[in-house]
């Protein structure tokens, strides 16, 4: 099996911004990292977009960027690509876990839901929703993609959760755990 693995933003784009500085780049190649150890251990074939503090395609061009990331999975004929995020809102009281797919994807939603599962477990946050969605790195992807978001920078309580070390080490391997289910 081949996994690719796409820790969210980097270099100029940080992403979601907590109140207090949060960088959501930062969480997401923090937890990537993690993950990948993990699915390696497991056997995995794991393909990284970013493995440093960077950017694929130059500038902020968002659709660029993207594209370069589902190239990636794309011509490692990854299995899965699973992109990982944090959220915010202007809603301080939001809080929780999301896991995104494409919409009736026979293979993306049962990964979604087995990801969910498998991170609510190991986060001990509570899930918002599995749902479908049009994100464009999910639909550039020809095979099986799900975006994961880990909890809010913008909510006090996730947010102290996304700065320990630990704690993000817990939900890396609830990720991995959803996905070597779906093996």
């Amino acid at each position: 099996m081949i996994v690719c693995i796409d820790p969210g933003h980097g270099g100029p784009d940080p992403g979601a911004v907590g109140p207090d500085g949060t960088l959501e780049k930062h969480i997401t190649l923090t937890v990537s990292k993690r993950l990948a150890e993990y699915l390696l251990r497991a056997g995995v074939d794991v393909v990284m977009t970013r493995q440093t503090d960077t950017d694929l395609a130059p500038g902020l061009d968002d659709a660029k960027e993207l594209a370069a990331r589902a190239k990636i999975a794309n011509d490692a004929k990854a299995d899965y690509f699973v992109s990982i995020h944090a959220n915010a809102a202007g809603d301080e009281a939001a809080n929780g876990f999301e896991v995104f797919h494409w919409p009736n994807s026979a293979k993306g939603i049962p990964l979604a839901q087995s990801i969910a599962k498998h991170f609510g477990i190991a986060s001990g946050l509570p899930l918002r929703r599995v749902a479908p969605a049009t994100f464009a790195v999910l639909g550039y992807v020809v095979g099986p993609a799900v975006l994961v978001e880990l909890g809010f920078v913008t909510n006090k309580a996730d947010r102290a959760l996304l700065k320990e070390p630990a704690w993000l080490d817990k939900c890396a391997l609830g990720v991995a755990y959803g996905i070597l289910a779906r093996a």
